[in-house]
C-alpha cells in the first residue's frame, strides 16, 4: 500500500458503520452473516484502471477473521456485534485489507467471475485493452458499488437500483474513488453507466458499437469531479452472452461468440483503439 494504512482502515471503518445501519433496516434479510465490505481488489498503487461491477458475491465473502468463507448464513444480531467488535481491531482491519491488496497475487481471485489469467471473462476483456488482473502493468483495481455481499445475486434483487443509489452508498463509493485516485474508470453493464450518470459526476460525449461486435454498446465521458475519462459498457464481459441475451446480432454472429476469449480480447482492443483516438490514452 502507499500510506501506512490509516486512511484505508478509516475507509473500511466508514463502509463497517454503513453494514450496520443497513442490518437494522429492511435490507438486513438480503445480508450475510460474518461478512465485512469489500471495498476494493487488487493492489493500491499511482494511478490504475478501476472496474466497477454490482456487489461481492455470498459464494466467496471475506468474514471478519480475514478468511474468504464460501458458506453464507443470514445477518442477524450476532451479526452487528461482530462488527462492533471488529470496529476496535485495527489489527483485522488492516489483515482484511492486505485481502483486498493480495486478491490477485495469492490465488484467491473468484475466477468464475473474474476469470484466470490468460482466460476470457473480464480479464479476457481486459487483456484486450492491455491489461490483466495478474500482471504489475498497467495498474488494474476492481471496486464494486454496493460493497456489501448479499444472499442472492444483485441481479435477483427488486430494489437493487435503489440500494445502489442510497444516499450512503454512493457516498461510500465517491469517498472509495477519491481514495484509490484512478486514471479511468470502466463501468461494467448498462445499469451502472446509466447510474453514474444520474448520480455521480458523470456525463457521456460518445457513444460506439464495437465493429465486428456490433450488439456491443459502449459509452465514453468524464467523471468531473475526479477530472479522469469513463468508459460505460452496455454489456457485461463476465456473464453468459455478455448479459446481451441467447441471440444473434445484426451482423447473424450469436452473442455466444461474444464471450470466447479471443472475441473478449477483440472488443477490448476495439474500445482502446477508439480510447487512443480521442487522446484520452
Amino acid at each position: 500500500m502507499t500510506d501506512d494504512g490509516y486512511e484505508g482502515r478509516q475507509l473500511l471503518r466508514q463502509a463497517v458503520d454503513i453494514q450496520v445501519k443497513l442490518g437494522q433496516s429492511d435490507i438486513r434479510q438480503e445480508l450475510v452473516h460474518r461478512s465485512v465490505p469489500v471495498l476494493w481488489l487488487g493492489q493500491k498503487r499511482y494511478r490504475p484502471i478501476v472496474t466497477i461491477g454490482t456487489n461481492p458475491t455470498s459464494r466467496y465473502f471475506l468474514n471478519e477473521q480475514a478468511v474468504w468463507q464460501t458458506t453464507a448464513e443470514p445477518f442477524g444480531p450476532q451479526s452487528a456485534d461482530l462488527l462492533a467488535s471488529f470496529q476496535k481491531e485495527a489489527v483485522q482491519q488492516t489483515a482484511v485489507i492486505n485481502k483486498y491488496e493480495t486478491y490477485f497475487k495469492g490465488g484467491e481471485a473468484y475466477t468464475r467471475w473474474f476469470g484466470r489469467a490468460g482466460g476470457s471473462k473480464l480479464e479476457g476483456f481486459m487483456n484486450g485493452i492491455g491489461a490483466s488482473f495478474y500482471e504489475s502493468d498497467p495498474p488494474l483495481m476492481h471496486v464494486d458499488a454496493f460493497p456489501f455481499p448479499t444472499l442472492r445475486f444483485m441481479g435477483k434483487i427488486k430494489r437493487k437500483e435503489e440500494w445502489l443509489r442510497l444516499p450512503e452508498v454512493t457516498d461510500m463509493l465517491d469517498k472509495t474513488l477519491d481514495y484509490l485516485q484512478p486514471s479511468c474508470i470502466l463501468l461494467l453493464g448498462k445499469e451502472h453507466r446509466k447510474r453514474f450518470a444520474d448520480v455521480y459526476p458523470v456525463t457521456y460525449d460518445c457513444t460506439r458499437k464495437v465493429g465486428k461486435y456490433p450488439a456491443a454498446r459502449f459509452h465514453i465521458g468524464t467523471h468531473h469531479a475526479l477530472g479522469v475519462p469513463v468508459i460505460g459498457l452496455d454489456f457485461k464481459p463476465s456473464e453468459p452472452f455478455l448479459a446481451l441475451g441467447s441471440r444473434r446480432d445484426e451482423l447473424g454472429t450469436h452473442h455466444g461468440r461474444y464471450g470466447t476469449r479471443e472475441s473478449q480480447k477483440e472488443i477490448g482492443a476495439y474500445i482502446q483503439q477508439c480510447f487512443w483516438e480521442r487522446g484520452e490514452g
